[in-house]
């Protein structure tokens, strides 16, 4: 690791990312305390922390790995258990329940895409919030007097009526519950999505040419939205392209989006 950042083009990040980073810090204070750099301490390093701590420890996590001072090991398990944990502090009359939702409902899923560069954030995310809801729904229920099992639709209906529409991710935990036995067979409607905002044909291709074009332009950005405004690609897909995505067959210039090659137009 010291040797990369001393290599590195331009020393003076470098050099400023350690003075004030508070990752740095972390890793001054555990160098200094003399211990092991394992994942089990930074594990619980960050759950020991608040929010934006646990970011920092996460932050060194990432880069210890990258500089392969520590062993790889499968991130999202690992980055879901802690929150489930914390989650758990705030409400452990529901361990049991929480806990095997968790792993045997929410992780196997999420598992299947953790492969894909892009997807971890994602997956995480699409974890935490479901964790984070099905708590929220337990606790007020519970403040109702009332176990999953004597939960009805009124209530499920009066829950979903009031706060934020995140609520509505609640289904997974419900319709979960049911098929285990610990609950009745609640609905819960699927979230309705926003009618999307659309560019109207004009403004699309100009903003078409000005990619093509506009050398003023950042040549990333002028590509990403090359690749946006001619294929529909999502951003994520797009910042998760090598530069292997390229190729030439047939004396063509393709792209390889999911393994599929499209013959880019000529300029």
């Amino acid at each position: 690791m010291r040797e990369a950042l001393a290599a590195c083009d331009q020393p003076a990040t470098a050099l400023s990312r350690l003075c004030n980073s508070r990752s740095a810090e972390l890793l001054a204070d555990v160098v200094t305390d003399g211990r092991a750099l394992t994942h089990e301490d930074l594990d619980a390093l960050a759950a020991a922390g608040s929010r934006g701590g646990a970011r920092a420890v996460d932050y060194l996590h990432g880069m210890l790995l990258a500089y392969q001072a520590l062993p790889e090991r499968d991130e999202l398990p690992a980055r879901v258990e802690r929150h489930l944990a914390r989650v758990l502090t705030r409400h452990p009359e529901h361990v049991l329940l929480s806990r095997t939702y968790v792993r045997w409902s929410l992780l196997p899923r999420a598992r299947r895409r953790s492969h894909r560069a892009y997807a971890f954030a994602n997956q995480l995310r699409w974890a935490q919030t479901r964790i984070n809801v099905a708590a929220r729904f337990l606790g007020a229920m519970q403040a109702a007097g009332l176990d999953l099992a004597e939960v009805t639709q009124h209530e499920v209906d009066q829950w979903l009526a009031v706060g934020r529409s995140t609520r509505y991710e609640v289904r997974d935990f419900l319709v979960w519950a049911a098929r285990r036995g610990h609950g009745r067979d609640l609905v819960v409607p699927v979230r309705p999505r926003p009618d999307p905002v659309c560019l109207d044909e004009d403004s699309h291709w100009e903003s078409l040419h000005q990619c093509l074009t506009d050398t003023a332009l950042p040549l990333d950005i002028r590509c990403a939205g090359a690749v946006l405004f001619l294929f529909g690609q999502e951003v994520t897909r797009i910042a998760a392209l090598s530069t292997d995505a390229m190729a030439v067959r047939n004396q063509e210039t393709v792209l390889l989006l999911e393994h599929v090659p499209i013959r880019l137009p000529a300029p």
